[in-house]
């Protein structure tokens, strides 16, 4: 099976070069990456970085289809 490694997206949700996802993907097989929006992040944002965060989403989004690609949810404190 391999080994498996996490990727805790937290605020960088750059796919092509996001250290903590090409230093995962180089030590394991398989790689699960993690999110969570929390809506204080976009509360506080200004116009041009909540559309670039949105953006990001979806694009993160539409490298993921398939099992186990997303998941909704609700943040909690």
């Amino acid at each position: 099976m391999g080994s498996l490694g996490l990727v805790w997206y937290r605020r960088d949700l750059r796919l092509l070069d996001n250290p903590a996802l090409a230093d995962a993907t180089r030590r394991n097989e398989r790689v699960v990456a993690a999110y969570v929006l929390d809506p204080r992040l976009l509360t506080a944002a200004g116009p041009h970085r909540r559309r670039f965060h949105l953006a990001s989403q979806v694009a993160q989004g539409a490298a993921r289809r398939g099992p186990g690609g997303r998941r909704g949810g609700r943040p909690r404190d």
